[in-house]
């Protein structure tokens, strides 16, 4: 009976908070060994230390280790607290959660709080306060101006290149450069599409790889058309941009047709019937072309 009684109480959780002293001067430090020892089946949540405990300070926090033993866990951790407050004080208990490997309700063990005594330091008053050495008066050196003397150097070397710049800039003559016309958006975009439905993409098994192609520039279409940032957004997103939200209902649904379809396809491994197919790539081309920039024409002069 007293074998099993033993065995039992060691299958017990049990922690343990244990200060290096209990009596200190302002100022000085505190090493707590934490320690805790559970069945090896059981889920130990280890205590979440602040930067205080009360009105102790934790200036260090050491590692956790764990250490295995006959289906033992014994886990320990070091801190080292401080206090600026003389008198008596306690660091309070520590609260360790667990649950057993049969999925109990978490269940709560405390350590146990620790006094600890306080002093502050003994002053003679009696005395006068004043320094323990008179100040030391230290000559300069080279040393002490050679940061002002790099300091003024750069500043006079980028002056003299900022004047060498304005003197080079001031000289040259102002060219005119004749740039070649961008082509308009719409027509890139509406190429792309054409070049991609003569390749049968998704004919040939590809209808990922169609979707996303067709997307890809529908997308960046938009974005070189109302300069929005289409290919990082999502689908509501683009939806739900100003300068589509400011479209008509017909205009904006064909897109919508489009992208929607893509992402069943790209996200929800759909599989589109044949005229669903060719109705996204028209959709898509309908788009572009109600939201095509209209073509200024220059009259000829005589």
């Amino acid at each position: 009976m007293l074998l099993i009684a033993g065995y039992t109480y060691a299958q017990q959780p049990h922690v343990s908070a244990k200060a290096d002293t209990n009596a200190i001067l302002i100022g000085q430090q505190i090493k707590i060994k934490l320690q805790a020892t559970v069945p090896a089946t059981y889920q130990l949540q280890w205590p979440e230390l602040t930067d205080s405990l009360q009105n102790f300070t934790i200036t260090e926090t050491g590692k956790i280790d764990t250490l295995l033993q006959n289906n033992l866990s014994t886990i320990s951790q070091q801190i080292i607290v401080t206090t600026f407050d003389s008198g008596i004080h306690y660091i309070p208990a520590l609260a360790f959660n667990f649950i057993t490997a049969k999925g109990q309700m978490p269940l709560a063990i405390f350590t146990d709080s620790i006094m600890v005594a306080v002093s502050s330091v003994a002053v003679d008053t009696s005395k006068e306060i004043r320094d323990i050495k008179p100040p030391i008066e230290v000559p300069y050196t080279f040393y002490d101006f050679l940061p002002y003397i790099i300091a003024l150097i750069v500043l006079a070397l980028i002056i003299y290149f900022v004047y060498r710049y304005y003197l080079k800039q001031k000289r040259k003559q102002k060219t005119i450069v004749i740039q070649a016309p961008k082509r308009p958006a719409h027509e890139i975009a509406l190429a792309a599409l054409h070049e991609l439905r003569n390749r049968k993409v998704w004919q040939q098994g590809d209808i990922k790889g169609y979707h996303t192609e067709l997307t890809d520039i529908v997308r960046t279409y938009i974005a070189n058309r109302f300069k929005i940032n289409a290919p990082e957004f999502t689908t509501d997103e683009v939806l739900q941009s100003i300068a589509i939200a400011q479209l008509t209902a017909d205009t904006k649904n064909t897109l919508r047709y489009t992208l929607q379809l893509a992402d069943l396809v790209k996200f929800a491994k759909a599989h589109p019937l044949p005229d669903e197919q060719e109705q996204s790539m028209a959709q898509a081309i309908a788009f572009v072309e109600a939201t095509m920039e209209p073509v200024i024409k220059k009259e000829a002069t005589i």
